[in-house]
């Protein structure tokens, strides 16, 4: 009999080892993420004068309608259109101007 009669099927130690050679790089890109979303709630505060809580409902606004991209090479949020970053755009996102 065989050893290897299936190649492509792994066993469970060379799995898990497979695993834990994989989670430092999700951990890279989990923080790459994680910095693009601060980053672009900071930069949302500057601009529009936001409180940190209106920041984020300006995030959850433009990631709901698909306003931003995310560039996870680099590890920014992008917009579709300059004038998303006015002040006033921002401030309507966050609900302070009705």
């Amino acid at each position: 009999m065989r050893e290897n009669a299936y190649p492509h099927r792994r066993n469970v130690a060379s799995k898990e080892q497979s695993l834990q050679d994989v989670a430092p790089g999700l951990q890279a890109v989990a923080t790459r993420i994680e910095n693009a979303k601060h980053d672009f709630m900071h930069t949302a505060m500057v601009r529009g004068c936001l409180t940190p809580e209106e920041a984020r409902k300006v995030f959850d606004v433009y990631h709901a309608e698909k306003i931003i991209k995310l560039d996870a090479v680099s590890g920014v949020y992008t917009v579709k259109h300059g004038a998303f970053w006015d002040s006033d755009t921002l401030n309507r996102a966050a609900g302070v101007i009705p």
